[in-house]
């Protein structure tokens, strides 16, 4: 998506999430579906497997400060340490 009045460093139009969320409602498909259209989503397989709501929550991200951004980073740390320890357990009572 050009846009010859709004230039950006990288030549491209930065949708706010909310454009985004307006977009894939009108166009009836997944916001990460318009980010990856835009070229703004990775294009890993990570990605793929990631839940379209979950995705979008870190593309909302970009508009908070880096102080925000900083401190929900060390709360889904906190969190993907526990589920990573209970997803470890669960292994080891299955075998």
């Amino acid at each position: 998506m050009a846009n010859q009045t709004a230039p950006t460093k990288s030549g491209q139009y930065e949708p706010s999430p909310e454009v985004v969320a307006k977009l894939a409602k009108v166009l009836d498909v997944s916001e990460i579906e318009i980010l990856k259209a835009i070229g703004y989503a990775p294009k890993r397989n990570l990605i793929e497997s990631v839940d379209d709501e979950f995705a979008a929550l870190f593309y909302e991200s970009a508009d908070w400060s880096e102080e925000n951004r900083n401190e929900a980073l060390e709360m889904a740390k906190i969190i993907f340490k526990r589920f990573k320890e209970k997803e470890r357990a669960q292994k080891e009572t299955r075998k």
